[in-house]
C-alpha cells in the first residue's frame, strides 16, 4: 500500500476523484433532398463533435430514382441503404429507416429514371447524445453517461 501511494501526489488523486458532469440531450434535423438522378453522391449531414450518439433515421423517396442514403458511422463502418419509390394513392412514396451508433456523416446518391429526372425525398434525423464537462458543477444535468 505504501508504495502505490508513494507513486501519487495529492494532485494527481484529486484529479481522479472529480468525475466529469454529462448530460444526456435530443437534437432533431430534417432535411430535404433534392438533386440529379445521375449517381452523383451529396453529403447532407455531417457531425463534427466528438460527443457519443445514437441516432434513429428515416430516409424517404419521392421521386421516380432509387434514392440510396450512406450512413456513415465514426468506427468506419458504412451502410448503404436503397430507397425505392412506388405509386400509391397519393403519388411516389418509399421510406426505409435505421438506427446508428455514433454517426458521422448522411449521404445521398440517386441513381435510375430518365437523363432528366430529378430525385426528391427527405432525411430525418432523431440524436440522442452526451455532453461532459469536466469538473462542471450544474445541479441541472447530472445525469451520468
Amino acid at each position: 500500500m505504501g508504495l502505490y501511494h508513494a507513486r501519487y501526489n495529492a494532485c494527481s488523486f484529486a484529479k481522479k476523484e472529480v468525475k466529469d458532469k454529462c448530460f444526456i440531450d435530443f437534437h432533431s434535423t430534417f432535411l430535404d433532398v433534392t438533386q440529379p438522378c445521375n449517381g452523383t453522391t451529396v453529403v447532407y449531414y455531417q457531425d463534427t463533435t466528438d460527443n457519443h450518439n445514437k441516432a434513429s433515421i428515416i430516409i424517404e423517396n419521392f421521386s421516380e430514382c432509387t434514392l440510396i442514403a450512406i450512413i456513415e458511422t465514426r468506427d468506419g463502418k458504412s451502410f448503404e441503404i436503397p430507397v425505392t419509390a412506388f405509386q400509391g394513392q397519393f403519388g411516389l412514396f418509399g421510406e426505409r429507416g435505421i438506427t446508428v451508433e455514433n454517426l458521422l456523416r448522411v449521404s445521398v446518391r440517386c441513381e435510375g429514371g430518365g437523363p432528366e429526372a430529378i430525385c426528391q425525398g427527405s432525411i430525418d434525423i432523431d440524436r440522442t447524445f452526451c455532453i461532459c464537462c469536466p469538473g462542471h458543477k450544474s445541479k441541472k444535468y447530472s445525469c451520468d453517461c
